[in-house]
């Protein structure tokens, strides 16, 4: 293994694998380097043909076609919510921005001048990406990077090196509004008790109604309604038993004919029973009676009987209700989950109640989403009188 001067450029010429390498370089420093890596990286038997490197696009892809693979047999792999998403992160994001590294290059450097192209707005190049989306991505590439460690195209993962930045800092202007916000439910994201009266009123009786009604009475997720059976129903007992979720998100280059999937709720406490009152199960016991008839026993189906996409909910449900409804908040299915939380603990409910309504992993979780609310929810005056009388009474 030798550095020679090659006009004027210097060339690295070494022997790997029982093949000739000679590669040059503008700088003997830049040679040096290299010499050391290759040395390097024979001792320590994770020497990689530079010729067998893929680019990051090529591994991503790769990666991705490894996941989507492992995910054709049914009960095994990934949710297809899951490989949507990293196929658009993929798409849409990391390649855009790094696809045509050599993987064995991409350095915390790389990566960090990346998540200052996914943060900038888009009016000035970027992808207007926030911290929480960005950091998703981080994910998704530490991924993709171990997946080229166990290939042995690189020896390391730039992402774990890489510091994040803080989301933020909790710093306030001097007029005392907050520089940031950090992501909690609060007022604008819900709605009131009266606009929720609006909204269902507003909606389109029969499937519309039931469901828009039944999302804000129990707080359940929009793909658990949507995979609620009448066996889950007890209206006797008015009781909601949530068993599983129904899946629609579509994967491309999938040939998976399946258009719709069953899964296990979100979370291991996602299997849960939601209490019901008797505004809710009187519309359920009314539905019923109205339902079309499913071979699959679904509580919300289409007129033939399957399964509703979700999309659809959206468009020809909840969308043209708030309308009708003079509701100009941003509100999605979602959203009524939110105002079932929000207005449970209004009434006072204990947040481990409400946690386990939600089928949330633990109360944590349920305190910082809406700690907002439960905030309000105390008595924020508290007299102190008692306090000061212990010290003035000893």
């Amino acid at each position: 293994m030798k550095i020679k001067k090659h006009g004027k450029k210097w060339r690295l010429d070494y022997i790997a694998d029982g093949i000739r390498h000679r590669v040059k370089f503008k700088t003997k420093e830049e040679a040096d380097a290299e010499m050391t890596r290759v040395k390097s990286a024979l001792q320590d038997n994770t020497y990689v043909d530079p010729s067998r490197v893929p680019t990051f696009e090529q591994l991503a892809r790769d990666w991705f076609a490894d996941r989507l693979a492992t995910s054709r047999t049914p009960g095994h792999g990934y949710r297809p919510s899951s490989l949507a998403h990293w196929q658009s992160h993929i798409d849409k994001h990391l390649v855009p921005v790094v696809g045509n590294h050599k993987v064995n290059k991409i350095v915390a450097a790389t990566m960090r001048d990346a998540t200052e192209v996914w943060a900038r707005p888009t009016a000035e190049g970027g992808h207007g990406l926030s911290p929480k989306t960005i950091a998703k991505l981080l994910t998704t590439a530490s991924r993709i990077f171990r997946f080229g460690i166990a290939a042995r195209f690189m020896s390391h993962n730039p992402v774990e090196v890489l510091e994040t930045n803080k989301e933020q800092s909790g710093e306030q202007t001097e007029v005392g509004e907050r520089l940031k916000d950090d992501g909690e439910v609060t007022d604008r994201d819900v709605l009131t008790p009266e606009e929720s009266k609006r909204l269902i009123l507003a909606a389109e009786p029969g499937l519309y109604r039931t469901i828009i009604t039944t999302a804000l009475y129990s707080g359940a997720r929009h793909s658990e309604l949507l995979a609620l059976r009448w066996a889950d129903v007890d209206l006797d007992a008015k009781v909601i038993h949530i068993r599983r979720t129904l899946s629609t998100a579509k994967v491309k280059g999938d040939s998976n004919e399946e258009r719709f999937r069953w899964f296990d709720p979100k979370t291991k406490k996602g299997k849960r029973d939601i209490p019901m009152g008797v505004f809710l199960v009187n519309g359920l016991k009314d539905w019923r009676e109205k339902c079309p008839k499913s071979r699959l026993d679904l509580v919300f189906s289409t007129e033939a009987g399957e399964p509703c996409h979700r999309s659809n909910i959206l468009r020809y449900g909840l969308y043209p209700a708030l309308e009708r409804a003079k509701i100009e908040k941003n509100i999605d299915m979602h959203a009524l989950r939110h105002t079932y939380a929000s207005m449970l603990i209004m009434l006072g409910r204990e947040i481990p109640k409400v946690s386990a309504y939600l089928g949330h992993a633990d109360v944590g979780v349920t305190m910082r989403v809406y700690c907002h609310f439960i905030n309000l929810r105390e008595n924020k005056v508290d007299e102190m009188d008692d306090l000061e009388s212990l010290v003035q009474n000893a």
